[in-house]
């Protein structure tokens, strides 16, 4: 798993950086099932942005970036991340930001925006609602 990781964040460091075919459609209207997405690996990743992250169960998912914040797992502190797709009201689980492979840079070879703030604005509200359900769910 660790080897199939640094060999895709390697091809997302590249210059052309790392292609994948989208199969689903939770990141509507920004593309479709079938689009092909390049990815471009970046030392700052901020909410809005759109991300391949490489799940545990070796999925690569491509969701918008809600949040990263520090956080103690029994492995140590590290730096998690919460990423959602655009059509779910329910977050992914956090995942570690070493498992973050890129951001979205290309669409069908047409080249996407850097960052819009109506992008953030929807990120940090989705994560706001996140939040909110979390502490009404608690007693």
């Amino acid at each position: 798993m660790e080897r199939h990781r640094q060999a895709l964040k390697a091809q997302a460091i590249s210059t052309e950086g790392l292609s994948l075919k989208v199969s689903g459609q939770c990141m509507l209207p920004v593309f479709d099932d079938g689009a092909s997405l390049t990815f471009h690996a970046r030392r700052l990743y901020i909410p809005g942005d759109i991300l391949a992250v490489l799940h545990e169960d070796a999925v690569v998912r491509v969701h918008r970036l809600l949040f990263v914040a520090p956080r103690f797992r029994p492995s140590g502190l590290g730096f998690y991340a919460l990423c959602c797709a655009d059509d779910s009201e329910r977050a992914d689980l956090w995942c570690r930001v070493e498992r973050i492979l890129g951001r979205l840079s290309h669409v069908d070879g047409q080249p996407i925006p850097i960052r819009k703030t109506n992008d953030v604005v929807l990120a940090l509200s989705t994560f706001a609602s996140h939040i909110k359900r979390r502490i009404i769910k608690r007693p």
